[in-house]
């Protein structure tokens, strides 16, 4: 039986990933893309909170260490993520979504540009995350939670953020 929750961030934010999920994390460093193993992470609900960039197969811990590709989600071992409920909470998060959904993630809660975060409290991405979460974990509606993590009206920091899920039939 897989965990409730793994948290994966860059070692720079442990603080404020601890006070967003009560969890806690593996860390970039130590672990690396040389190190990864997908069952580190493995869970019904995955939170990462590490940096991506535009364009780009990789997630980065800190001083931008690469922790994980598109590849080793993608072709992780079917029960890593299957049917796993993925949130990623640092900048274009969602640059790494399908990755997620190749693996078997019925859904993917993540940004499609630059988040605002704080280590040592949480920002507004943590703020996101940590509603979502809570949210989520009471109602196990993970669309329902992203909307009532955003703040209404919507302030500048807060913007981005998005919601894909799985069909009944695998198609996105």
């Amino acid at each position: 039986m897989r965990p409730n929750l793994k948290v994966f961030c860059s070692k720079d934010w442990i603080v404020s990933s601890l006070l967003t999920t009560f969890s806690i994390p593996v860390t970039c460093p130590p672990v690396t893309m040389k190190n990864f193993d997908p069952f580190m992470i493995s869970a019904d609900i995955v939170y990462i909170r590490l940096h991506a960039v535009p364009s780009n197969n990789y997630l980065y811990g800190e001083a931008f260490i690469t922790a994980m590709s598109f590849d080793q989600i993608a072709f992780a071992p079917e029960e890593c993520f299957s049917d796993s409920v993925i949130f990623l909470e640092g900048c274009y998060g969602m640059e790494i979504s399908e990755a997620f959904f190749k693996a078997g993630a019925k859904a993917v809660i993540g940004n499609i540009g630059p988040t605002y975060g704080h280590p040592l409290r949480r920002g507004p991405s943590s703020v996101v995350g940590y509603s979502w979460l809570r949210n989520y974990r009471r109602t196990k509606d993970y669309k329902l939670s992203l909307e009532r993590a955003i703040p209404n009206p919507v302030g500048e920091n807060y913007k981005g953020w998005v919601l894909r899920e799985r069909k009944q039939n695998g198609t996105i």
